[in-house]
């Protein structure tokens, strides 16, 4: 997960979070309720650094990173899960709104599932023609066309050692 929570003294967000983790009884948890946590420079020293990783790493240990997110959203604390592409490809959301789409893959001779553009414009909608090109696939247009060199240039490059 990542999350932001207390980065003023006495941030709302920070004393949410003690709170949902000293009543969810974790370990070490009610010593956040000390006012020496209510201190930020206590809190960003090594010492509170460390302490706040071992409680709030006990804290996470026994809830998933959905959970934490959508707990943490309800108490308004910034918290967000870090996801693997496995987690974006089975978002429920995403899915829901149709953010992935199939498209053919000429070179693999089938379809994968791609995904759509991160925005929707009503009067311009963004389409998606193609996947992704593979690396250099459009090095002869981009040379040729868009900087003007010849075939030569193109030989002369290709013998070319990049440094």
């Amino acid at each position: 997960i990542s999350m932001v929570a207390g980065r003023l003294g006495t941030a709302k967000a920070f004393k949410t979070l003690v709170q949902w983790i000293a009543d969810s009884g974790t370990p070490g948890g009610s010593e956040l309720l000390d006012a020496r946590w209510q201190d930020f420079k206590f809190r960003q020293s090594p010492e509170g650094i460390a302490r706040f990783a071992e409680i709030f790493g006990e804290f996470c240990a026994s809830r998933g990173k959905q959970e934490l997110y959508r707990e943490g959203q309800a108490r308004q604390i910034a918290i967000a899960p870090v996801n693997t592409v496995a987690d974006i490809v089975e978002d429920d959301q995403l899915r829901a709104n149709g953010f992935f789409r199939s498209l053919h893959d000429g070179t693999l001779d089938r379809d994968v599932t791609v995904p759509g553009p991160p925005y929707r414009l009503a009067r311009t909608p963004a389409t998606l023609r193609s996947p992704a090109a593979a690396s250099g696939a459009h090095n002869r247009a981009v040379y040729m066309e868009e900087l003007g060199l010849s075939e030569g240039d193109l030989g002369a490059l290709a013998g070319a050692r990049v440094v």
